[in-house]
């Protein structure tokens, strides 16, 4: 399985270059990094720059949904992970992703530890455990369901395929 990684960014020229080496740095191999810089005005276009190994969009700014929206066109991968510039993933993130992935899957979202002033903190995201079985009477209980931010869900690229041209037809 191929995973592709996309990241947008816009004006986190403080973060974007450890986001990008968590990617270049996983264990598993068969990854590609697509980065979209959505106008960053802060210096960011020129650490995106420096890395190879990376596909690079640049284009003016349009919002964080039409970045991720051009960074999956310009990916190849079997799954689609988006992270925020912001972030960072574990070393053997998409290793664990791949070994859990069975064949009736469209998504996996984990739980993120949180980072503060680059320490990793106790937190972790989202605080209630996942729902595993009957999300109906979890969504009665509770009023939602718990799911991670952005950068802790992983999506079938078909799946996404689908929502896109869903909401853009």
């Amino acid at each position: 399985m191929k995973i592709s990684i996309i990241i947008a960014n816009y004006n986190y020229a403080e973060f974007i270059a450890e986001c990008i080496n968590s990617v270049l740095n996983q264990t598993y191999e068969n990854i590609e990094c697509v980065v979209v810089d959505d106008g960053s005005t802060d210096g960011s276009r020129d650490i995106i720059s420096r890395f190879g190994g990376i596909k690079t969009i640049f284009h003016s700014n349009r919002g964080q949904a039409l970045s991720l929206i051009a960074g999956m066109n310009a990916s190849s991968g079997d799954a689609i992970l988006f992270l925020d510039s912001d972030d960072w993933l574990a070393p053997n993130a998409c290793q664990r992703l791949v070994e859990i992935w069975e064949a009736d899957v469209v998504a996996i979202s984990y739980r993120l530890q949180v980072v503060l002033d680059r320490k990793l903190t106790s937190e972790i995201l989202p605080r209630q455990d996942h729902v595993t079985s009957d999300p109906v009477s979890f969504i009665f209980q509770f009023g939602d369901i718990p799911v991670a931010p952005n950068s802790g869900n992983a999506y079938l690229r078909s799946a996404v395929d689908q929502i896109v041209s869903s909401a853009s037809g």
